[in-house]
């Protein structure tokens, strides 16, 4: 059951990696991001458009440019929260059929998305890849802090608010 995709369950979408490189510019970029927004609000889902992870989200749509996969905050964050990280060829498939594809596990990235979503299933929240972990960011870097924050969050860790290392203790 964990590697099936509930078709009666709200789907939330962020896309992750999808910017100007080498391959593709901006322009085929945006084209390409549009007309997947387009075919995922078709079949009946959302798409949340920020750069932010956001908890709503239960599938990632990562670019993969066939050298390396992007492991931006949404996808860092999706896998720790244990939710679909998958390629644009779910959406592809989905859009051909009409419908989402219950079998999302064909369109992983790697292993770690399956790994991760059986340990949320078997365990709930305490399977978070974070669980249970008190975190304390030391990074001048507010932007850095709310990412990684964010990602450990995700997982099911906490991150402690301090102002001096004594707090720790």
């Amino acid at each position: 059951p964990w590697m099936q995709d509930d078709p009666t369950k709200p789907k939330v979408f962020a896309l992750a990696g999808f910017v100007q490189n080498q391959k593709v510019n901006a322009q085929q970029m945006k084209e390409q991001k549009d007309e997947i927004i387009a075919c995922i609000k078709k079949l009946g889902g959302s798409v949340i458009e920020k750069d932010d992870w956001d908890n709503r989200v239960t599938h990632v749509i990562a670019y993969i440019d066939g050298k390396k996969e992007s492991m931006s905050e949404k996808v860092m964050a999706a896998l720790a929260a244990g939710r679909w990280v998958l390629t644009k060829r779910f959406i592809d498939k989905s859009a051909k059929k009409g419908e989402w594809i219950t079998q999302p596990r064909l369109f992983v990235p790697n292993e770690a998305v399956l790994r991760n979503r059986q340990k949320w299933f078997k365990l709930g929240e305490k399977g978070g890849t974070f669980w249970g972990m008190k975190a304390a960011l030391l990074m001048c870097d507010p932007r850095k802090n709310g990412v990684y924050r964010r990602i450990i969050t995700a997982g099911g860790g906490t991150v402690k608010n301090f102002y001096s290392l004594q707090q720790l203790c």
